[in-house]
């Protein structure tokens, strides 16, 4: 799970350092980081995420 959040986090971070930033995009990436973060914390019982 940590491994796929860290790659959301990535995708989003070289979306928003594009040259031709794509807002839709930048969201839609956000949206599915933020249902990961959550999905992680339930699992983990809301333990602090290690990165």
């Amino acid at each position: 799970m940590k491994n796929k959040i860290n790659d959301f986090r990535e995708l989003l971070h070289s979306e928003l350092e594009s040259d031709n930033l794509d807002y839709e995009k930048v969201l839609e990436i956000s949206q599915e980081l933020d249902k990961l973060i959550i999905e992680y914390y339930r699992e983990e019982n809301k333990k602090p995420i290690d990165f």
